[in-house]
């Protein structure tokens, strides 16, 4: 009796066709030559074609530790004679490898591996399973990639004596090579390959962080300690622009010193515990508004014992801008005239206590405040031109509530920002207070030009950011 859902479901009826018609191909695959007789590959260890090989760690071109990977081969049946199968490495079902396990493996260069005896086995007369294996060990790891790679070697069962005729569907076997190259490297104290810094200049002047710091890295610890030395190379700069389509200058002559140019991984350590270091003795070198960038790269040592440079981890890039800070530092000597404040009007990214409209209403004692970092931006009705701002802390809820570092920006929409500087102050002094308080002053070195401004508090006291006026001076 046919089931019905094979009646009502055409598609359930394709279906066992095609894998009766796959199960037909595959018989058609394996011809049962001589009564069924033929060599074939066992099962692997992943999955029913994949053997994990040892995990290999190496030295240049010297295994630490791992061996490779061995698969004997085996007969349906016992044979009358002795059955010699011979196989060989083919790179190329390394695609067909990734295409079904949707991996990217690394190439495999010609010599890395290679077959002990060259891939000859002999299936003894009378025996079902070779009485050696197909053996697959590292020739030549200088061949490899640094680092740590995971490769495939195909091996294919090529052909058999005696006319015994090998298996399609289990005549290749793919083994899996985890390879650890120790190698060595540099990065920032961070673990990065780039060092950002951002100078600032306040009428005329750079000032900022002037001597950088980069370690170096082991992937693998090893049982002796290892030095490594690094220089500068100009030409990386124009290869890292091309490559990243970016158009960075090259440090100025006398912009920089490697002061000191090594550094040592003690015995048993993968990072150094002392430094490189890169000076930068005089700031003035860098312009305003240009993008500097210096490649520091590791020098390659040939010698057996030492690791090679991972390519990886062999250049750290110390990038090099300038910001041009239109606060003035000294955050005093504004004078000018108190602009009306009549067409102002303010937002802010929070109030969870005090409104920001307190900031407008002439009253020393009430506050905008909130918790956390937070924004208050200022709509003065139309274009002005303003020299600073003087600000009046909060002292409504203790003058230990209130914003101590702010970015100061500018707009013509409201829309579109201009960082203009960035003001780092401090708290009110403790004698002041609401009725005789400490003034805060943000001065521009050049006067702005502007509707909207907006106080972005990067850093505040006690957790919470808070203003209780906010006048403009022209």
């Amino acid at each position: 009796m046919t089931h019905p859902y094979i009646t009502k479901h055409p598609i359930y009826s394709l279906l066992c066709f095609a894998v009766f018609m796959l199960l037909i191909s595959s018989c058609k695959k394996d011809e049962f030559n001589k009564d069924g007789l033929f060599v074939y590959a066992p099962s692997g260890t992943a999955s029913y074609n994949v053997l994990r090989g040892d995990s290999l760690l190496v030295l240049r071109n010297t295994i630490i530790s791992g061996s490779g990977a061995a698969f004997p081969v085996l007969i349906t049946r016992s044979f009358d004679k002795d059955v010699q199968v011979t196989a060989a490495i083919d790179t190329s079902l390394i695609r067909i490898y990734d295409s079904t396990n949707n991996t990217k493996s690394p190439s495999l260069p010609d010599g890395a591996f290679t077959l002990v005896n060259k891939g000859t086995v002999t299936i003894q007369a009378s025996k079902t399973t070779s009485g050696d294996s197909i053996r697959v060990q590292l020739a030549d790891a200088t061949k490899l990639k640094t680092g740590i790679n995971t490769y495939i070697v195909p091996v294919v069962l090529s052909s058999a004596t005696n006319g015994i005729p090998v298996s399609n569907n289990r005549q290749v076997m793919f083994l899996q090579f985890v390879v650890t190259s120790i190698a060595t490297g540099i990065t920032s104290l961070t673990g990065a390959n780039m060092v950002d810094i951002v100078l600032e200049n306040a009428g005329g002047v750079n000032t900022g962080v002037n001597i950088v710091y980069l370690r170096a890295v082991l992937n693998k610890a090893i049982g002796n300690p290892v030095t490594i030395n690094v220089e500068d190379n100009a030409e990386l700069v124009q290869a890292f622009n091309t490559s990243n389509k970016t158009s960075y200058v090259p440090f100025p002559s006398g912009a920089f010193q490697l002061t000191k140019s090594s550094a040592i991984i003690p015995s048993g350590a993968t990072i150094s515990k002392d430094s490189i270091n890169i000076s930068l003795p005089d700031l003035s070198k860098f312009q305003k508004g240009a993008d500097y960038l210096l490649a520091i790269r590791l020098k390659e040592n040939t010698s057996t014992d030492v690791p090679p440079a991972d390519l990886t981890k062999n250049i750290v890039y110390v990038h090099v801008s300038v910001f041009v800070n239109n606060v003035d530092p000294s955050n005093q000597g504004l004078t000018g005239s108190s602009m009306a404040r009549s067409s102002w009007s303010v937002t802010a990214s929070a109030s969870t206590i005090g409104p920001a409209t307190a900031v407008l209403d002439g009253d020393n004692s009430t506050s905008w405040f909130t918790s956390g970092l937070a924004w208050l931006q200022l709509n003065m009705g139309a274009s002005k031109t303003v020299k600073g701002f003087s600000i009046v802390p909060n002292y409504m809820y203790g003058r230990s509530y209130n914003f101590i570092n702010m970015d100061v920006l500018s707009s013509d929409d409201g829309n579109s920002w201009k960082l203009q500087g960035r003001y780092a102050g401090s708290l009110p002094a403790s004698s002041s207070s609401a009725a005789s308080p400490d003034l805060k002053t943000v001065k521009f070195i050049t006067p702005v030009t502007a509707r909207y401004f907006k106080f972005n508090v990067t850093k505040n006291s006690s957790g919470y950011s808070a203003m209780a006026e906010l006048n403009g001076i022209e």
